[in-house]
């Protein structure tokens, strides 16, 4: 599995299908084999989503027989990201919250977060304003405490379309300028 598969990312002028054919047929139950599908599910996230989700429950699969905790909440908040992405909200919430269940069995915050994140989206999705809003301030609190502006100034951000959607505007743009204000301190080349 790992000689294919990085010899896979060294050969970049092959196609997506070879590649993709390539991964199949280096099946294994490794870290490396995980993380190409993730890999290639990423490229395929935007063009075939359907073909993104197979890898990426595939990749469940192998996390869960590694026993990977990190890998585990790694593979399942990318899955729910990508069901979001897809409105499949009902089982992007489901693996979000298996994810941050883990994270929090491994007593690792910053895995949790990104699951935390997506439970959060879909929370406001589906118009559950209050409880998207208590997951926001949470991890607002959490990665301030931990030092994490970066985290921080997104998460305020995720806040102040929150509250828009609430038809809090005032308080929106002040938290939208706190966004702004951690990410020009960061020298954050996104802006």
């Amino acid at each position: 599995g790992r000689a294919r598969n990085s010899t896979m990312r060294e050969l970049p002028e092959l196609s997506l299908h070879e590649r993709i054919q390539a991964l199949w047929d280096s099946r294994s139950e490794t870290e490396d084999y995980v993380s190409g599908l993730l890999s290639l599910s990423h490229e395929l996230s935007q063009t075939n989503a359907d073909m993104a989700l197979i890898m990426l429950r595939e990749a469940c699969q192998v996390a869960g027989r590694l026993g990977d905790l990190r890998l585990i909440t790694d593979v399942r908040t990318r899955l729910a990201w990508q069901l979001c992405r897809g409105n499949l909200l009902d089982q992007a919430l489901l693996q979000a919250s298996y994810a941050e269940s883990v994270a929090r069995v491994a007593h690792k915050p910053e895995l949790r977060y990104g699951a935390a994140y997506v439970i959060a989206l879909v929370r406001g999705r589906v118009g559950d304003f209050d409880e998207a809003e208590g997951i926001w301030k949470g991890l607002i609190a959490e990665v301030h405490a931990a030092g994490d502006r970066a985290r921080e100034a997104d998460y305020l951000a995720e806040l102040a379309g929150c509250l828009r959607q609430r038809g809090q505007s005032t308080e929106a743009l002040h938290l939208r300028l706190r966004a702004h204000e951690i990410y020009l301190d960061l020298n954050d080349r996104n802006l």
